[in-house]
């Protein structure tokens, strides 16, 4: 007879006498930044707020002696052994938790994860006991490890933000009160079948749905409930983000970090109004649809190329893939709606335009979710008051500038971070037009991560520690075309680069792009050239960010504003506030 057993453990607790590596049926580990970014959001989240544990779902396995065959969660534990192992490494963790979480990474019989085709990246690089804290710039081959290695350096870069205190209450938290339900199964057939049902059988349900469901049931003693059901089909009829839009709608109530399972607090909100105001339930749902009909607005703008002024605005903030300007940006598309009638396109785009460049300056920064939601509560309450954020919370201060700086002379080894900055950038160069043509491009790394031997490159820049570091330069990269980026530039040397750039015709678009002809008017690509462009660009990223010749004053504004906006030197707005956060 075939048994399941089901056990609910804390981290430290599941890695106790065992080690684990994937059935057959398990992918390799597969997280993007946006996992593994989003599940130490989660856990610093849930250590500031002080939850009493953290649950991160269920893993099933089958037994062999000590060793754990995973046939779901994989991707879990693939990540929490790295983030365990970079806290474990780092050099502001206690020597105490450092050692228990070097006893959750390996035993004196080896590490406890196996991943195959995850070498070198997870056993040398990280779960060797001090190799997780170091950059890697060295290519790899599987698809696989590079995933583990840039989890690695996601995790080092945010933790470089935090201080020693957040660190080790980050690492006693993911020990002791992050928790997962392990369901052993015996036989291997049984195992194989949960893991197939588990991931394709059934239909979940969203938080939108979910979220209909609560909102239904409040609204029904009030008469509000075929209110609702009406509302709800103008929202579904639309493919417009709907988990997205009301994410936003409770961050403009609440206040609150917009997270998964954020929405379903809401409604707890919504009752207690509704218990001293019957009327306000009805009110807030006509400000619903009005604020739907906002977003509509914004999406349109996000994703569909045009000439409007406020949609080539608004297709800046695309860039963007964290959600913690969305309440802003819907907020100041329901004025727009209010006041369009009195011509106010042109304001409104200012405003949208600037927004983009202040979420740049924030994500040049790296500041941390919960940190960007106390931002944007504070602008949302100084637009509310009648002052411009743009000008006042949306604004770095001097250690936010210093910190962007300091960034921008590093290592610049983060994709995705490449991609948004270039493409901003390059959408700054093109002024108040269209920039549609930078959907489809990618990143051109001019002195390659992986020369041939015996290349020109080993000859320019024979020391292979420069030539690695060069490589990573903010002045080594390049916005252009994917396709022609595939196609005609590959690996080869800079000579061939040149003259394929120099030979493009207009069909192959490079003419959109403006840092094309720095990158490629040099006789050669040597360090000088890197240097020098570097120091170019950056230049150019703070003059467009507003920062070239910003004074840096003394860092004396509140964080909260408590009952009124920050005193800064903000322009007034000729807005009426609309209905401020519960």
């Amino acid at each position: 007879m075939s048994v399941v057993y089901a056990e609910t453990l804390n981290t430290e607790s599941l890695w106790q006498g065992v080690r684990a590596k994937p059935a057959d049926v398990q992918r390799d580990f597969q997280w993007g930044d946006e996992q593994t970014g989003q599940l130490l959001s989660d856990l610093q989240r849930a250590v500031d707020e002080g939850a009493n544990a953290y649950f991160l779902g269920s893993v099933i396995a089958s037994r062999h002696h000590h060793t754990l065959i995973i046939y779901d969660g994989l991707q879990r534990l693939t990540a929490l052994t790295v983030l365990m192992a970079v806290l474990r490494d780092h050099p502001k963790t206690e020597e105490a938790l450092a050692e228990r979480l070097e006893a959750c990474v390996s035993d004196d019989d080896g590490f406890r994860l196996f991943v195959p085709h995850a070498t070198p990246a997870l056993d040398i690089e990280v779960q060797q006991r001090g190799e997780a804290g170091k950059i890697r710039r060295r290519h790899l081959q599987q698809a696989c490890a590079k995933q583990i290695r840039f989890a690695a350096s996601l995790f080092r870069k945010r933790l470089k933000q935090m201080e020693a205190s957040e660190i080790n209450a980050l690492g006693q938290f993911l020990l002791r009160k992050t928790m997962l339900i392990v369901i052993e199964v015996n036989d291997i057939d049984l195992a194989r079948q949960i893991f197939v049902t588990t991931n394709t059988r059934g239909l979940g349900l969203s938080e939108a749905e979910i979220f209909k469901g609560q909102l239904v049931e409040l609204a029904a003693p009030f008469g509000l409930d075929r209110q609702v059901l009406t509302l709800w089909k103008q929202l579904s009829v639309h493919d417009a983000q709907i988990d997205n839009f009301l994410r936003a709608v409770d961050f403009l109530e609440r206040g609150r970090t917009i997270t998964d399972g954020s929405l379903l607090y809401l409604t707890d909100r919504l009752r207690e109004h509704a218990a001293e105001d019957p009327a306000s339930l009805g009110q807030w749902l006509d400000l619903l649809e009005q604020r739907f009909k906002a977003w509509r607005l914004l999406i349109h703008g996000l994703n569909t190329p045009d000439a409007e002024a406020l949609d080539v605005a608004l297709a800046r903030l695309r860039l963007f893939k964290w959600p913690e300007w969305h309440p802003l940006a819907l907020e100041l598309m329901v004025r727009f709606r209010e006041s369009k009638a009195r011509g106010r396109q042109t304001i409104a785009a200012q405003r949208i335009r600037k927004l983009a460049t202040r979420c740049m300056g924030l994500q040049l920064a790296e500041f941390e979710p919960h940190e960007r939601a106390k931002i944007f509560r504070n602008a949302l309450t100084e637009l509310r008051g009648g002052y411009d954020p743009m000008e006042g919370a949306l604004r770095l201060r001097a250690s936010h500038i210093a910190r962007l700086k300091t960034n921008l002379h590093g290592d610049q080894a983060d994709r995705s971070q490449n991609l948004s900055l270039l493409r901003w950038l390059e959408g700054e160069l093109a002024g108040d037009g269209r920039i549609d043509h930078l959907q489809n491009t990618s990143v051109e790394h001019i002195l390659p991560r992986n020369p041939a031997p015996g290349s020109d490159w080993e000859i320019d820049i024979p020391d292979e520690a420069e030539r690695q570091a060069a490589c990573h330069a903010l002045g080594n990269l390049c916005l252009m075309p994917h396709s022609f980026n595939e196609s005609r530039l590959g690996n080869q040397d800079y000579a061939g680069k040149r003259k394929a750039v120099q030979n493009a015709s207009p069909e192959d678009g490079l003419g959109h792009f403006r840092l094309i002809h720095s990158a490629f008017s040099q006789p050669r690509w040597t360090l000088e050239a890197i240097n020098s462009r570097t120091d170019w660009i950056r230049r150019l990223i703070l003059e467009k960010l507003d920062l070239l010749a910003t004074p840096e004053p003394e860092d004396d504004t509140p964080d909260e504003p408590e009952g009124r906006p920050v005193e800064v030197e903000t322009a007034r707005l000729q807005d009426s506030p609309s209905r401020p956060m519960a």
